[in-house]
């Protein structure tokens, strides 16, 4: 059921088994794959759709993940009104985490890169719009999931300066580089030197704030 939910479309028997049973032979794994459709109900009742040689979900059943995407894509488009949904927070956690199966990863990583470049599309939306507190939860889980992008700590540090924390977008803008050089040996890209400088506006001028 979860690799049919993780999918956009329908899936053939062959493809469902061989993804859930990648270390065995063909025919094992469509036994394995019939045993297991034959202990979902043979009625109505089933979640799953067989159609000829095809597999799905009924249509009925309502898949978070599904809205999720939905929500992110219109962050990303520009088509998200605000407050349209109460469902934000759940662009934070990545898709089904702790399942270690093989056939999760393509679709994980995906789903992960999609939801971080709309929390980082929504920590700026509602920094532009004056809701900082809300653009400031976003730029944090997107830093917290993957603190090695410079676009998240980008709208972090765009957030801080909207709202005038100048000094809480340069530590953003330290911690940043610190990790940056400690684990990767790069420092920072012209565009976050530039949101940096902006923060730099109007600050005291000493070791504390200076670009390095």
């Amino acid at each position: 059921m979860a690799l049919l939910a993780v999918s956009e479309r329908p899936l053939s028997r062959g493809v469902v088994a061989a993804k859930l049973w990648p270390d065995v032979v063909n025919a094992r794994a469509n036994a394995s794959l019939r045993a297991t459709l034959w202990s979902f109900p043979h009625d109505c009742s089933s979640p799953i759709v067989i159609e000829n040689n095809m597999l799905s979900l009924d249509d009925a059943i309502v898949l978070d993940l599904v809205e999720a995407r939905c929500l992110a894509n219109a962050i990303i488009d520009g088509t998200y009104a605000c407050g349209a949904s109460t469902r934000e927070d759940d662009l934070q956690e990545d898709l089904l985490p702790a399942w270690p199966d093989e056939w999760l990863a393509a679709e994980r990583e995906r789903y992960r890169q999609l939801r971080l470049h709309a929390l980082d599309a929504l920590c700026i939306l509602h920094a532009r719009e004056g809701r900082y507190a809300k653009a400031i939860a976003a730029g944090l889980a997107s830093v917290s999931s993957e603190p090695t992008r410079e676009s998240a700590h980008r709208a972090l540090i765009f957030a801080h300066i909207q709202e005038g924390n100048r000094m809480e977008a340069i530590r953003q803008y330290h911690a940043y580089l610190a990790m940056a050089r400690s684990e990767m040996g790069i420092g920072p890209s012209d565009q976050l030197r530039r949101l940096f400088r902006d923060a730099l506006e109007d600050a005291a001028d000493d070791d504390a704030v200076t670009l390095r």
